[in-house]
């Protein structure tokens, strides 16, 4: 047996989509492209918050993710027509959370974290001392995170909300892969629309939290 398909990996060249799914797939890439302006201005220019360092980190995470979907995609028709689709999303999923967050919702964990983050990192960097014994569990545990992470970055909610929303998309990817693996007559392609491109799963996981 082909060590590619034991392995989960299809390599077949023909993308086991619908055309009705091939048409929505279509849908979805022309409504990112339209759009690309707003959502790409709400998340990296966020109003009240710096963008300098969380444009050049993103950009520059957002490239890397890309060039490795590419690559590892090369033999997968199925993932190289959909995966990078869905990566889009989920930034411009982000984007949205966030203008709505700002603007539409009057506030929400999002900015919490970021907020206190920035404030254990500046103590952090000033004192050298934790800002609390442990990592702890649930909130505790993203602000432990996300603090570190301004420590190492600096503080950018632009950079940590692409940060998130790219791990929260490959921890989709890699349920994906486990259906794959262990569900031999998985329709490749309806398994990846629903795991990758299902709205709720795409927009409630796209920023900082434990959704993500």
């Amino acid at each position: 047996m082909n060590t590619a398909v034991v392995a989960g990996f299809s390599m077949r060249h023909e993308a086991p989509f619908s055309p009705t799914e091939l048409r929505l797939i279509q849908i979805i890439e022309a409504g990112l492209g339209i759009t690309a302006p707003i959502w790409f201005y709400a998340l990296f220019f966020p109003t009240d918050y710096g963008y300098g360092r969380g444009l050049l980190l993103g950009l520059l995470l957002i490239c890397g993710n890309l060039f490795l979907v590419l690559r590892m995609t090369k033999a997968d028709a199925c993932l190289r027509r959909i995966l990078p689709t869905a990566y889009l999303a989920k930034l411009a999923a982000a984007g949205v959370y966030l203008y709505a967050v700002q603007h539409l919702f009057n506030g929400g964990d999002l900015l919490g974290y970021h907020d206190y983050a920035t404030q254990h990192a500046d103590t952090f960097l000033a004192t050298h001392e934790w800002w609390r014994a442990g990592l702890g569990v649930n909130t505790e545990f993203i602000l432990s995170v996300v603090t570190a992470l301004y420590i190492i970055a600096g503080s950018s909610i632009t950079f940590g909300i692409v940060l998130f929303a790219t791990l929260a998309f490959w921890g989709e990817f890699l349920i994906y892969r486990a259906c794959c693996i262990s569900l031999r007559s998985l329709n490749r392609g309806r398994a990846a629309l629903l795991l990758l491109m299902f709205p709720s799963i795409v927009f409630w996981s796209a920023a900082i939290g434990k959704e993500a």
